[in-house]
């Protein structure tokens, strides 16, 4: 799949203050508007992009270049009559695409979640746009593109429609037919990509995508540029976060990404901080110092949650990012247990505590463990079942990292280490054995179907 980026235009209403930069290199947590579409499409498969530029062509070839830092290829189709109209940068790429091979229609200010995207492709058609029914969440209403949608299919689009359900998010799935509809509809000094489209929709050849509750933004001036960082931030947990996480952790990390996404500062560097701030929590655990090993453990727990989040806002996550947190994790979590079991064999000698402690710590690998040898077996997530009561309860309150790491706070503060560490044992590998139960029920199900 190839991608048309159409970045020819002034943004005469982001440079209302007097600013030279183009509106597409204005920057959104360290990346410019362009960089995320960019990035966002490679997301979703895509390598090979053509951008079509006019205004300052020169800085944004200089921002993007080929493209090799990205891990894509970009080239670029200058405009020189893109006052026209974005119609006229469209036309500009006509022979860069084989007939009836479809593209994908892309604008350099419109900002989305690559999810968006991917389940656009997924489910793609030939010539369809991207549609918003969540009007009232629009950010700038005016000024968007209004779209009329029956039956599935484009029946009018325009910024002046007054019968309209959706709006356009400027991403389309094109094919060569845009340039002759657009053709077909030049016959004035200016011409709109909505002019080609509405030329379409009359022969019923525009289908539609509604995004659902995916978020997309068209960033026109710099207010809606502060609305939207501001959004992303809040809204930059994990769908898979824990109760302490959603409900306490994200209260200061969210804070804590938001000072340093705006730098260098990389989510691999972050992870590897909070790996430290486990081995300090486990060594201030070691030397009785229960109080501040315990803060130190929460700290040690709200670091995990920026790494993710900046890597989520800059577009970095990685594989193996997500690798490297999850061993480094496990560390940490070993280094905090054995502090802590270690301190209480010193006050009370007993084998107990070494056999406590042992578990917890096992119990604690097999609670990732156990999740990812399900997926690696089936290629599924691990998905609790409501007949599955106790677990299903155990795994939505107790187990899981930010819980764990929570109990181990609050039994530094109160001085109840030993009773923590027994807690945790019992806990994690019961819920280990539910879950290979459930797990041996699934597959067994699995089989004889």
């Amino acid at each position: 799949m190839k991608a048309l980026i159409i970045s020819a235009g002034e943004g005469s209403r982001f440079r209302e203050r007097g600013g030279k930069t183009p509106k597409q290199l204005n920057s959104l947590f360290g990346l410019t508007l362009l960089e995320r579409v960019v990035l966002s499409a490679k997301r979703a498969g895509v390598r090979d992009f053509f951008i079509v530029t006019g205004y300052k062509a020169e800085k944004i070839e200089q921002a993007l270049g080929n493209g090799g830092k990205y891990g894509v290829k970009i080239k670029y189709i200058h405009n020189p009559e893109w006052r026209k109209g974005n119609g006229s940068s469209v036309l500009k790429a006509k022979n860069l695409f084989a007939e009836e091979e479809s593209f994908l229609l892309l604008m350099s200010d419109h900002i989305w979640e690559p999810q968006l995207l991917e389940e656009f492709l997924d489910k793609r058609k030939k010539c369809s746009l991207c549609i918003d029914r969540k009007i009232s969440q629009v950010h700038d209403l005016e000024d968007a593109t209004k779209v009329l949608v029956i039956n599935g299919k484009v029946k009018a689009i325009g910024k002046d429609l007054k019968r309209y359900n959706a709006i356009d998010c400027g991403i389309f799935l094109c094919t060569p037919a845009i340039f002759t509809a657009l053709e077909e509809a030049n016959t004035s000094d200016n011409i709109f990509l909505s002019d080609g489209i509405r030329i379409l929709a009359r022969k019923g050849m525009i289908g539609t995508f509604d995004i659902g509750e995916h978020y997309w933004a068209d960033i026109d001036t710099p207010q809606l540029l502060r609305k939207v960082e501001k959004y992303l931030c809040n809204s930059s947990g994990k769908s898979g976060d824990g109760p302490i996480s959603r409900k306490f952790n994200r209260l200061f990390s969210q804070r804590l990404t938001h000072l340093l996404v705006r730098t260098k500062i990389t989510p691999n560097s972050v992870t590897l901080l909070s790996f430290m701030i486990g081995l300090l929590s486990g060594g201030l655990f070691w030397f009785h110092s229960y109080l501040f090993g315990g803060l130190a453990a929460q700290l040690a727990s709200i670091m995990d949650g920026v790494d993710g989040e900046i890597a989520r806002l800059k577009l970095t996550e990685t594989r193996f990012g997500a690798y490297f947190d999850a061993i480094l994790d496990r560390y940490a979590d070993a280094f905090i247990i054995l502090g802590m079991t270690y301190s209480q064999f010193k006050v009370s000698p007993s084998p107990w505590i070494w056999i406590a402690g042992i578990g917890a710590i096992v119990g604690s690998f097999m609670s990732m463990l156990g999740k990812e040898k399900y997926i690696a077996l089936t290629g599924k997530r691990l998905i609790v079942h409501r007949s599955d009561g106790l677990l299903k309860w155990l795994s939505s309150h107790i187990q899981g990292r930010d819980v764990r790491l929570f109990l181990i706070m609050g039994g530094g503060i109160l001085n109840l280490v030993y009773p923590t560490i027994l807690f945790l044992a019992l806990i994690s590998n019961l819920c280990a054995g539910l879950r290979l139960w459930g797990v041996k029920k699934d597959l067994n199900l699995d089989l004889n179907q």
